[in-house]
C-alpha cells in the first residue's frame, strides 16, 4: 500500500483513517488503540504535528491491511463489489468480495485523460478497474459503486443517440461483463476508492520517477533530435500526448 507515512496535514489523516476504518473490523481487536494517535489529530483542540509517534502508527496499520489483504482469494462463483472514483488528476478502485478487499487501484492520469469532462474521468476509473480484474469479472456478478449517478443512465444514453470515439469503444468493453450493475452511491460512502484517487503525491510521484530512470533520460535526449515521434514536457515523456510511465514497483 504506497501511502505516504508522513501525513502533511489534518485532511491526509482523516483520507487515511477513512480508508482504514472502511476495513477496521479485520483489523484486530486493538485497533483502536493503535489509531488513537491519528484520531487525535483531527481533534479541533489539539494543533498538528505529526512526530514518530504518527509515522509509526500509519506504518502499522498499513501493514494490517497489507496482511489482510494478501490472505484474500477471489471467488468467481460469488458476486463482487467494485468501488471507483476519479479526482481530476488520479483514479482509484477497491474491489471486494464478501465485505473483504480482493485488490486496489491507484493511478495518475495522462496528461490527456485529465482534461477529460467529469463524466468521462468517471467513466474510464470504472473501465479501467474492470479491465485490471477482467479475468474475474468478466464471469461473474459484479456491482459497480459510482459517486457519479450520470453513469447509471448509460443503457438509455447508447440507445438515445449514435456513439463515437471512446465513448463508444468504452460502452464496447463494458458489454463484455454480462452481469454487471453500475449503481449510485453517495461521496461518503464511496471513502476508499475516493482516498485511493488522492492519495497524497501521487501526481509528483509519477513526474519524480519518470524523469530519474535512466531509460526515461535517454529517451528524453532522443527527443531533441529532429523527427522525434516523442517529447518531453514538465518531467514527463510524452507520445502522442500518453505519459510514458517506466516499469518501477513504487508506481
Amino acid at each position: 500500500m504506497h501511502w505516504p507515512e508522513v501525513l502533511e496535514n489534518e485532511t491526509q489523516v482523516r483520507q487515511f483513517l477513512g480508508t482504514i476504518n472502511y476495513h477496521r473490523v479485520f483489523m484486530g481487536p486493538d485497533y483502536a488503540d493503535v489509531a488513537r494517535p491519528l484520531v487525535d489529530l483531527t481533534r479541533k483542540d489539539v494543533s498538528f504535528e505529526c512526530t514518530e509517534l504518527h509515522t509509526q502508527a500509519v506504518r502499522q496499520l498499513k501493514q494490517r491491511l497489507i496482511d489482510f489483504t494478501t490472505l484474500q482469494v477471489p471467488d468467481t462463483t460469488k458476486p463482487f463489489e467494485l468501488h471507483t472514483d476519479a479526482s481530476g488528476c488520479a483514479i482509484g478502485a477497491l474491489l471486494e468480495q464478501d465485505g473483504k478487499p480482493v485488490g486496489f487501484l491507484s493511478q495518475v492520469m495522462n496528461p490527456t485523460q485529465k482534461i477529460y469532462s467529469i463524466y468521462d474521468q468517471e467513466l474510464l476509473a470504472s473501465v479501467m478497474a474492470l479491465d485490471k480484474r477482467s479475468h474475474l469479472l468478466r464471469v461473474s456478478k459484479v456491482t459497480a459503486y459510482t459517486d457519479h449517478q450520470a453513469l447509471t443512465h448509460l443503457e438509455q444514453l447508447q440507445a438515445s443517440k449514435p456513439l463515437r470515439g471512446r465513448t463508444a469503444r468504452w460502452l464496447d468493453f463494458l458489454a463484455e461483463f454480462p452481469d454487471l450493475h453500475i449503481t449510485y452511491v453517495q461521496g461518503a460512502r464511496n471513502q476508499v476508492a475516493d482516498a485511493l484517487s488522492r492519495r497524497p503525491g501521487l501526481p509528483n510521484t509519477c513526474s519524480h520517477d519518470t524523469s530519474s530512470t535512466p531509460l526515461m533520460l535517454a529517451i528524453g535526449e532522443a527527443s531533441a533530435v529532429p523527427r522525434s515521434r516523442g517529447r518531453c514536457s514538465a518531467q514527463r515523456l510524452l507520445l502522442r500526448l500518453r505519459c510514458y510511465l517506466p516499469p518501477e514497483q513504487d508506481l
